[in-house]
């Protein structure tokens, strides 16, 4: 009821402000709800809003199973999208330390560490993303 009050009372604002009383009615109104002796709520749920959705309950599962759907496109469209997006980031960075090993730069100083190089790290990628994708590697060969 809280919601719906909320809804209502945000539209009502904008066109009844100018309304004598407007205000006092609406405090007047929140009392009858809210009171344990008016269960002004109560009886406002019994007898408007819950014959309203029982009246329309198959229509209202009907939307919400739409929207699950919707959602659930949604998110699988955007997570194909961020593996896409980290896949393509992840091989501009390894071109990138590749050209640095190719300047003399500090991509250099790996072999001393103990980490693959540039030119390995990149071969290992482009592996990793036939072996994710063969019908585009065949194409590409």
């Amino acid at each position: 009821m809280l919601a719906l009050f909320t809804t209502a009372e945000r539209l009502l604002d904008i066109f009844a402000w100018w309304l004598p009383m407007y205000y006092t009615a609406k405090v007047a109104f929140v009392i009858y709800l809210w009171h344990p002796k008016t269960q002004g709520a109560i009886s406002l749920y019994t007898y408007t809003v819950q014959p309203l959705l029982r009246q329309n309950e198959a229509l209202i599962d009907q939307y919400f199973e739409g929207g699950k759907a919707w959602a659930f496109d949604a998110l699988a469209s955007n997570f194909k999208w961020l593996v896409s997006s980290l896949q393509s980031k992840a091989t501009m960075a390894i071109v990138q330390l590749q050209q640095l090993k190719g300047q003399g730069g500090e991509a250099d100083q790996s072999a001393d560490r103990g980490w693959p190089s540039a030119q390995q790290a990149v071969q290992a990628a482009v592996n990793a993303l036939k072996s994710q994708n063969p019908s585009s590697s065949s194409k590409a060969e």
